[in-house]
């Protein structure tokens, strides 16, 4: 069967002069920010029409997962990536 798949990587800088995001612990764009609730709900509606890919068989996939996190890799001291599913 085909299936229509979404592939969507996206990195938002931090910025000194945003709004502080309590639950990420960094700011981002005050306008982007603004936007993060109802990005979240269309990505949870998006994942309620996706399915596993050859669900109930030994080779099953994940197909079905969403998250983000926060990356310090270009940081002095990096942190590990901690992700939080959406």
């Amino acid at each position: 069967m085909a299936m229509l798949d979404f592939t969507i990587h996206c990195r938002v800088p931090e910025d000194p002069n945003g709004t502080l995001v309590p639950a990420l612990g960094i700011k981002l764009p005050s306008a982007f920010v603004q936007r993060i609730p109802a990005l979240r709900d269309i990505i949870r509606n998006l994942k309620s029409f996706s399915r596993i890919t050859n669900e109930g068989f030994p080779n099953k996939e994940m197909t079905t997962k969403a998250s983000w996190h926060i990356c310090t890799h270009d940081e002095a001291n990096p942190k590990p990536c901690v992700e939080e599913e959406i």
